[in-house]
């Protein structure tokens, strides 16, 4: 019989790495559908579900990293999808990041830096044996028998931002103050002429004069003018994922989150914007025609925007004995603000913007800044951590 070619040993499967052993199976079983429902909460906290779409994992000999999907859906119940990036070790250190995210408002840096230690967290717990029990969301309402405040009672029959969004869909134009117009608009005429935002899109003149004549009628039969509206956020956990940090100096914490409609103020009051620049790459049409063939020439175009950067905040004096005691037990927060619906406000910011094509520059007046927020008046707040009442602002009294 010939001798045994030395290559069948090479044939075997090479034993798994000891990181292998030790990580694969509790990663692999980690990445449900609780932890992508909790890292959407973390960086969404105003939207809804989490479920893990796909998943990869790989392994190395001191380390295993996990790329997976989160799909969730925002307010108005698009369906979004998040990237992440999870690299843990043999001694479950860990290390995250967010390769990508199609959400209509994008997590900020601190959204993400809570990300990366919420997947900390959880690798600590792997390490420790398993995943503690998740926490029961019905401990923001232990007692769901306790008396709610003239607050919480608004807050029951105000209506969801998106409900909002439902009831003005349509009829926009008739929740804008007189004479609202956007930057240029149409550009058709040799003399760019702004849209009036506060009348009917429409090119039939008499379909314009009908619905201008109806427009008190079609403001009031959307439901949304003098209606109540609630915002909600929770968390659950240490509060450096969800709040500022403590200020020894007047001993407080700082609530704050910036809702994913960039249609919110803040808190009522007139939207703040933050200015952002960005080169926009692309090709023009030069009107030349070689060889049968349209000419095309790269075009590179500075732009500016400014983004809706409302943040709805609340500092509440908290003293150091009890943030201590937050910080190493975590919390359970719960902040409801009920806000009247006044109309539709817009915010624009009109600049002359240029390209060049062919040596040329080519400029034209451009809306740069964020559009439609809404306009409201802050009816009351109230904000419990661990079910107590810590903050809180009633409705105004009636005459």
């Amino acid at each position: 019989m010939p001798a045994e070619s030395s290559a069948t040993s090479d044939m075997h499967p090479k034993p798994p790495s000891p990181a292998e052993m030790k990580i694969r199976r509790p990663l692999t079983d980690v990445l449900d559908d609780r932890l992508a429902s909790e890292l959407r909460e973390t960086m969404h906290p105003t939207g809804k579900g989490g479920k893990v779409k796909s998943k990869n994992l790989t392994c190395s000999a001191k380390n295993c990293t996990a790329e997976f999907e989160v799909e969730w859906q925002g307010l108005s119940g698009s369906a979004y999808t998040s990237v992440f990036r999870w690299e843990v070790a043999e001694d479950f250190s860990s290390s995250a990041s967010l390769v990508s995210e199609d959400a209509a408002f994008k997590a900020d840096d601190k959204d993400i830096d809570a990300m990366v230690a919420h997947l900390a967290e959880v690798a600590a717990e792997l390490k420790g044996g398993g995943r503690k029990a998740p926490v029961d969301p019905t401990r923001f309402v232990s007692d769901p028998n306790r008396p709610l405040t003239s607050v919480e009672l608004l807050a029951q029959g105000a209506h969801e931002a998106d409900e909002l969004e439902a009831m003005i869909k349509g009829n926009e134009w008739t929740l804008y103050p007189d004479g609202t117009t956007d930057c240029a608009g149409d550009t058709t005429g040799s003399v760019p002429r702004p849209i009036r935002l506060d009348m009917p899109q429409t090119d039939d003149d008499f379909e314009r004069h009908t619905q201008v004549a109806k427009r008190a009628q079609l403001a009031k039969a959307t439901g949304a003018v003098g209606a109540l509206f609630r915002w909600r956020w929770r968390g659950t956990g240490k509060p450096q994922k969800f709040l500022s940090p403590y200020n020894f100096s007047t001993k407080s914490y700082t609530f704050e989150d910036q809702p994913t409609s960039g249609r919110w103020p803040a808190l009522g009051g007139s939207p703040t914007f933050r200015r952002e620049s960005f080169s926009l790459s692309g090709e023009a049409d030069t009107g030349l025609r070689v060889g049968g063939k349209t000419v095309a020439v790269k075009t590179e175009q500075e732009m500016i925007s400014f983004e809706n950067s409302s943040a709805l905040k609340l500092v509440v004096p908290i003293d150091v004995v009890t943030a201590e005691k937050w910080n190493k037990e975590g919390v359970d927060i719960e902040w409801t603000i009920v806000q009247r619906f006044i109309g539709l406000g817009y915010h624009k910011v009109c600049q002359s913007t240029c390209a060049s094509i062919l040596g040329e520059t080519v400029c034209g007046p451009q809306d740069v800044g964020f559009g439609t927020f809404y306009r409201t008046e802050p009816v009351g707040h109230i904000l419990r951590v661990g079910g107590k009442v810590i903050s809180e602002k009633q409705p105004p009294k009636a005459n």
